[in-house]
């Protein structure tokens, strides 16, 4: 695995240089002066010209970005291990630090990649009347219309389980090509489904939180109201 500050971002090679690929989710098109490994969390400080510097948070599935990989319908990678803790902020008087950066997510943290798109007939739609540009749009009709709006998006739903195969946990996000993360707050299912206000959430979120253990994850696709299974279980 390969890393290179250019002067166009920071590209990887996870076969010594045979294939190159861009990081990007956040990083600008900006000249990267030096970059920095740090070897025990496997994170990835890159320092930019004039913009300050930025850190990727655990780039060992990069490691398995393979051809054979990349090309399946959905790839899990395996995260590293989770630390146990209850996240606390505290802010003081920092006088002229005054400086707040993005925290890293917290819990069991997974990298998962989609080789296909999953766009709604209303995305398809809107992209082929940008290319219209100033030409007459056609107007798809209302039955099409009705359809876009009971049409609801796909999501990728990963399912954590214990060693006894308990389901303790879902978390779910939409659906999209391309390299993503999804971060478990290391908690239990919330039970309390219903509350005296009529919200459906606790106060203060999910539920309890789960005991120091081993646990494994499933990546799924939810799509028009149909469950398949891309990839897992790995612990």
């Amino acid at each position: 695995l390969i890393f290179c500050g250019t002067e166009f971002g920071v590209f990887f090679s996870p076969n010594k240089g045979d294939r190159w690929k861009e990081l990007g989710n956040g990083l600008p098109t900006i000249a990267v002066r030096d970059i920095a490994i740090q070897k025990r969390e496997n994170d990835l400080v890159a320092a930019s010209f004039g913009r300050g510097f930025f850190v990727l948070d655990d780039y060992s599935a990069l490691r398995d970005f393979t051809e054979s990989n990349l090309v399946q319908k959905g790839k899990l990678f395996p995260p590293r291990p989770a630390k146990w803790f209850v996240p606390r902020s505290n802010i003081g008087n920092t006088g002229a630090d005054y400086y707040f950066a993005k925290n890293p997510e917290f819990g069991a943290v997974f990298t998962y990649h989609l080789a296909d798109d999953y766009k709604t007939q209303k995305q398809l739609r809107k992209a082929k009347e940008k290319k219209l540009k100033n030409g007459n749009i056609p107007f798809p009709g209302w039955e099409a219309l009705d359809a876009e709006a009971r049409e609801s998006e796909a999501q990728v739903i990963l399912t954590l389980q214990d060693e006894a195969g308990n389901i303790i946990n879902k978390v779910s996000q939409k659906a999209s090509k391309g390299s993503h993360r999804i971060a478990w707050d290391l908690t239990h299912f919330n039970p309390f489904a219903i509350s005296s206000d009529g919200s459906s959430r606790r106060r203060y979120g999910g539920g309890a939180m789960v005991i120091p253990g081993k646990y494994s994850a499933t990546l799924r696709l939810e799509k028009e109201g149909e469950v398949s299974l891309l990839d897992g279980p790995i612990a």
